[in-house]
Parts: structure tokens; sequence; C-alpha cells
């Protein structure tokens, strides 16, 4: 029985919208571009670090997991190899490979920032002394100045290399945290004190203008300001002060005034000195003269 030849299938044209082909190739060409410079600045930095791992973005996830271990170089490994990581992920999905590989953003940024300060440092001395993944974690604060001074054996916020080498995380924790405010309120006294001395500038060169008798009384007018500014101190926080350690006795039973006393005896002594150092006779408060009276309720 003879065979009836195939119909061939009928070819239909389908028009292509070029203005959709041209947006895709353009989108493909820049996705290249990208993945190719994330390539080359993962490579770079690779380099940088002296890491020579794989650089796909799956080998250095299953790394970064191995990593996770409680160690000092395993820190810097991890660290290591999330930068790179960073790297090769586009904008916002670096994220969510964090939140997939459980570690949070603000512990991804301690391990890239100790792995750029401590990997490529000659002296691993602050590395041994840290001896743990977290008492490293908290050095990250120190700069590059002063992880230099503590390799050269230097005391630096308090701590030296045998300090920080004996000292738990806690201590450690602590002491930091304690440099770091100390360091916050002498720069705040050191600012108040500059303030205090421009406005004194200020203040001696507009007196320099007036005449002699002005001159006096712009100075007592400014003095009583200062005093009143003391006594509202005293009258105000410091009572409230010993009013709140008061009712602590109260509450508990612990015995304050000893302490108090010993805090007014620092304001008298202070008082004592200025009466010994200026020869001042010292009135009793019915005989303060009114306009010095008058003055400081006006200031109230």
């Amino acid at each position: 029985m003879a065979r009836h030849a195939k119909k061939a299938p009928e070819i239909i044209d389908v028009p292509v919208n070029e203005e959709q082909f041209a947006t895709a190739t353009q989108a493909a060409n820049a996705l290249a571009l990208a993945n190719s410079q994330a390539a080359e600045n993962a490579n770079a930095l690779a380099s940088h670090l002296g890491y020579e791992g794989a650089l796909t973005v799956g080998a250095l996830e299953d790394e970064i997991r191995f990593y996770q271990r409680r160690t000092v170089e395993a820190c810097l490994e991890l660290g290591k190899r999330l930068l790179i990581l960073k790297e090769l992920t586009q904008h916002g999905e670096f994220r969510q490979r964090l939140d997939l590989l459980g570690i949070n953003d603000r512990m991804a940024r301690k391990f890239m920032s100790a792995t750029l300060k401590f990997s490529n440092r000659t002296s691993k001395s602050v590395l041994t002394a840290a001896g743990t993944q977290t008492k490293l974690l908290e050095l990250v604060i120190l700069d590059d100045g002063e992880i230099e001074a503590l390799e050269s054996g230097d005391s630096v916020r308090g701590l030296t290399l045998d300090k920080i080498e004996t000292m738990s995380v806690s201590e450690l924790k602590a002491a930091l945290r304690d440099a770091k405010g100390n360091a916050e309120a002498t720069s705040r006294i050191l600012a108040d004190k500059n303030k205090k001395i421009d406005e004194l500038a200020a203040a001696q060169r507009r007196i320099a203008k007036l005449p002699p008798d002005a001159e006096g009384e712009q100075i007592r007018k400014e003095t009583i300001q200062l005093g009143y500014s003391a006594e509202l101190g005293i009258r105000g926080a410091l009572y409230q002060a010993f009013l709140t350690l008061q009712a602590h006795t109260e509450n508990t039973g612990i015995d304050h005034r000893e302490f108090m006393g010993c805090i007014v005896a620092l304001i008298d002594h202070a008082c004592v000195q200025l009466v010994n150092e200026f020869g001042l006779q010292v009135p009793t408060i019915d005989a303060v003269p009114a306009w010095i009276t008058e003055d400081i309720e006006k200031k109230a």
C-alpha cells in the first residue's frame, strides 16, 4: 500500500516587537556588564585579602557556613568571604543571603570590619591576645593607630595586650565602654571649657570699650549671674539629689548622710578658698545689699 506524503507544516511568520527586543537585549547586556564588573571587583578584593578559594556565590556560602565557629582565624576567614560575597551579589540581595545564612546585618558588618582591620597586619599579637572571636569583634572599635600602639606594647584606652588576654569578654566590653564614656566626657568638658573661654574673651572685648564705672557695673552683673547659677545648682539640682538619697534611705535603710555631708564639705571648701584668696569679709545674708538680691530675684 502506497504511503501518502505528509504535508509540510505551514511556517507562520510571527511579528517581532522590535522595541521589546531592544529593551530585553539592553537589559541582558547591562546584567552581563554588572556581573563582569562584580566578578572583577571580587577578584581584586580576594587578592587584597589573600583569599584563594572559589569565587562563586554557592561556594562562598558553603564556606561561610563552615567558618561559623568561634575562633579568631575563622572570624577573619568568614569576614573575607562575606566581603567577596557582597561584591558578587546585586544591590539589595546581600542582606537576603545573610538571612539565609542566619547572620544578622550588624554581626556581618563586624566580621567584615574585623577582616579589614586585622587580616593583613604583619603582627598577629592582637589576634593572639584576643584569642576568641567574640573578644576580637569587641576590638573592632579600635582605630588603626590604636591597634599599632597595642602591637608596640603601649596601653590603649587603659588596655594592654596582657590585660586583653586575661580579661573575659564582659570585662573587655565594659572596659571599652567605660573608656569611650570617659573620652566623650572629656571631649564635652573641653568643648565647654573652650566655649567659656570664647565667651569670656568676647565679654572682655566688649567691656574694654566701656567707661570705668560702666565697665565695673557690667562685670558685677556677669558675676551676679555666675553666683546665681551656682546657688541655683545647689538649691535646685543638688537639693533634688539629696531628696532622692533621703528617699532611698527611707526605703532601704542605707544611710547616705555621711556621703551628703562630704558633698557639702566640698562646696564649703570651695567657698572658703574664695574668701581666703581674695581676702573677703562675708556678711550675713541679712546684710547682703538689696541691689544684689534684687538682681538675683530678677534673674529668677
